[in-house]
C-alpha cells in the first residue's frame, strides 16, 4: 500500500491525507503522532520498523546523512582541495564548519572526520560512504 514521495519515503492515505508511513508506525506503536523529525537509524529512508525509528533533533537527524551523492571523494566529510593538492575533512558543530586538517590521501581525512563525528555526534555518527546506500 501506498506511493514513495520523490524523497524516497513511503506514504500513506489517512483519513483522506497523505501521512508518511514511519510517522504513522510511528503513532500506531506509541499511541502519540511523534513530536518532531523521527530518524531512520540504518538510513534506508523506507525502512519503518520500530526498531529503526527513533526521535531526533533536526542537527541529529542530519547528521545521520550519508555523503552526499554528488561527493567527488563518496566519502562524507572528506574533499578535495584543488589549491592545496590535498584531503580536506572537515565537521559541521553547533552550526559552524571546521576544518579538521588537510591529509595527503582520503582515508586520513577519513578517519579524522569519523574521529570527530564519534565524539560530536555519538550515537547519531553515519561514516558510510555515498556508495554504501
Amino acid at each position: 500500500a501506498g506511493t514513495r514521495t520523490r524523497w524516497g519515503y513511503r506514504q500513506v492515505m489517512f483519513e483522506g491525507k497523505p501521512v508518511l508511513e514511519h510517522r504513522l508506525a510511528w503513532l500506531f506503536v506509541n499511541g502519540v503522532a511523534p513530536p518532531g523529525h523521527l530518524d531512520h537509524i540504518n538510513g534506508i529512508k523506507d525502512d519503518n520498523r520500530i526498531s529503526n525509528l527513533r526521535l531526533a533533533t533536526s542537527a541529529e537527524n542530519s547528521w545521520n546523512r550519508g555523503a552526499c551523492k554528488h561527493s567527488k571523494t563518496g566519502i562524507k566529510g572528506v574533499f578535495w582541495c584543488p589549491i592545496r593538492k590535498k584531503f580536506q575533512a572537515q565537521i559541521r558543530i553547533t552550526g559552524k564548519r571546521i576544518c579538521l586538517g588537510r591529509f595527503t590521501t582520503a582515508e586520513e581525512a577519513a578517519f579524522a572526520y569519523a574521529s570527530a563525528s564519534a565524539e560530536h555526534h555519538g550515537e547519531f555518527s553515519r561514516l558510510e560512504t555515498s556508495d554504501d546506500r
